[in-house]
């Protein structure tokens, strides 16, 4: 949808929620993209989630910048104890002022137009979910201040996630009503607040390119094997938490991938990770390290349930 040159002056509707862990330098890149918005007079609230580096001196330093090139935008910034990402967002949004809440991941770099993007849907519709792509990029020179063209990079990079902590927003008064994150979710907290906000309300869905964020996630992300097996172990726990949550509904089923014929795959992989000739050898080990944390926890919390 073309972007209204109207409703650049009305950004004071939205606030920009970013939750934090350790990530200075990082920051310090994406918040080249926020400096570059095209909407005016909007609010971002960050919330240091207990980091031990130098992230909050490096966000004091990103609200004297704010302050000094960008005088219309509010630059909030706030210290907590580690409380994990669910809690570091609620936290932030009892702080925020305004009526839209836009959820950005600390490692994601918004196009220029993003935040213009998100709040002309929501000056359309009273009730919208708005998303965009989340691209992964693994270096900097790979970001751009536009969205992907062409329509072969569009399909690759449609989502039909309905809610995603890295690049969606919703009113206020919708997040507070069902009672924001559920901070026992470690993980997938934002794919069980969606579950949620469904169930209540019947709201629009909006997937917009314009609302583009370049989501950095290098190769060396994981230094170790232990730390890759820990990070994908944890994503299967949450997932089945999930699950054992919402154990009948469908779109659980496909948002974890435990429905038949998956079953017959994920014990083979669980067996025997490079086993399959289809996959990748190193994507066969995070699945792997994912139905392991997955399948034990279905075990340990839900009893066994039936498998092919």
């Amino acid at each position: 949808m073309r972007i209204s040159e109207d409703i650049e002056e009305f950004g004071g509707k939205i606030s920009v929620i970013i939750t934090t862990y350790n990530r200075g330098e990082v920051l310090r890149r994406v918040f080249k993209g926020w400096l570059k918005q095209t909407l005016r007079n909007f609010e971002m609230v960050i919330v240091d989630d207990g980091s031990t580096d130098d992230t909050y001196m490096i966000l004091e330093e990103a609200k004297r910048d704010f302050e000094e090139r960008r005088p219309d935008v509010t630059f909030k910034i706030y210290r907590q104890e580690n409380r994990g990402p669910a809690g570091g967002r609620n936290f932030a949004v009892t702080k925020a002022s305004g009526d839209i809440l836009v959820f950005v991941d600390d490692d994601a770099y918004p196009v220029k137009d993003f935040l213009k993007a998100h709040l002309l849907w929501h000056d359309r519709y009273p009730n919208a979910v708005v998303r965009g792509p989340v691209i992964n990029v693994s270096s900097w020179e790979r970001v751009s201040d536009k969205p992907p063209k062409g329509i072969l990079s569009r399909i690759k990079h449609y989502s039909r996630n309905y809610f995603c902590t890295a690049n969606a927003s919703v009113r206020k008064e919708l997040f507070t009503s069902i009672g924001g994150f559920d901070e026992s979710f470690k993980r997938w907290s934002d794919t069980e607040f969606a579950y949620r906000l469904r169930g209540r309300y019947k709201l629009k869905w909006i997937f917009d390119f314009n609302a583009t964020v370049y989501h950095y996630k290098p190769e060396d992300l994981f230094r170790t094997e232990e730390e890759l097996r820990r990070h994908y172990y944890r994503e299967g726990v949450y997932a089945a938490k999930l699950f054992l949550r919402y154990p009948d509904n469908i779109w659980v089923k496909l948002r974890t991938g435990y429905f038949f014929p998956n079953i017959i795959l994920w014990n083979l992989l669980r067996k025997d990770g490079n086993g399959i000739p289809f996959l990748s050898e190193g994507r066969a080990k995070r699945l792997r390290y994912f139905i392991e944390g997955f399948l034990d926890t279905i075990e340990k919390e839900g009893g066994k349930l039936e498998r092919a």
